[in-house]
């Protein structure tokens, strides 16, 4: 079975065994970023001082150490899904079914159904209400919300035109309201 992470809307996994993801803040945190990170493997550098920049780098290391210890121990029952190197840590993102990714493709679909399944799958903000005192992790988190947020933004608009055009007055006055929400 997959695991489902749902990122989108605040923050919120399945593992494969049906029961739910429960990890601490931090563990959490290097999930959704080795979810979504542009590259297929971080470096352990990296990931240190994403979540704990304030600490010294052993100390921030031996936090990472602990803290990927603890993501096996959660995903111990299921397939291996983390990729620990000696310098790098990935997701086997073949494991996951993430919905940040499912959101992507159908925007890029760009069809007035992609675009309504889109914003069905948007449900808010990445990662709504989490907050880290790490300032790289919330430069990071900020980015990527903008980043989201325009998507859907985008996805909403065709979706409107879309529904003007067919004279379909209901959902978009519907989708009208949600493009407000999100664009005041």
């Amino acid at each position: 079975g997959q695991l489902h992470l749902k990122l989108l809307g605040g923050v919120d996994g399945c593992l494969s065994s049906g029961g739910p993801l429960d990890a601490p803040k931090k563990a959490m945190a290097l999930l959704a970023y080795l979810a979504l990170a542009p590259r297929v493997a971080c470096g352990r550098e990296e990931l240190a001082t994403l979540l704990w920049g304030d600490t010294p780098e052993t100390q921030a290391r031996q936090s990472l150490r602990k803290t990927l210890s603890t993501l096996r121990q959660v995903f111990a029952a299921g397939p291996r899904v983390l990729l620990i190197g000696s310098d790098t840590v990935a997701l086997d993102l073949k494991a996951f079914e993430v919905d940040v990714h499912t959101f992507e493709r159908r925007v890029a679909e760009a069809t007035p159904a992609a675009c309504a399944s889109a914003a069905a799958l948007y449900r808010g903000d990445l990662l709504d209400g989490f907050h880290l005192q790490e300032a790289a992790f919330a430069e990071w988190l900020t980015a990527e919300r903008e980043r989201l947020r325009g998507m859907a933004i985008g996805a909403l608009e065709s979706l409107l035109v879309h529904e003007f055009h067919h004279h379909r007055v209901e959902p978009a006055i519907q989708v009208a309201h949600r493009l407000i929400a999100l664009n005041p």
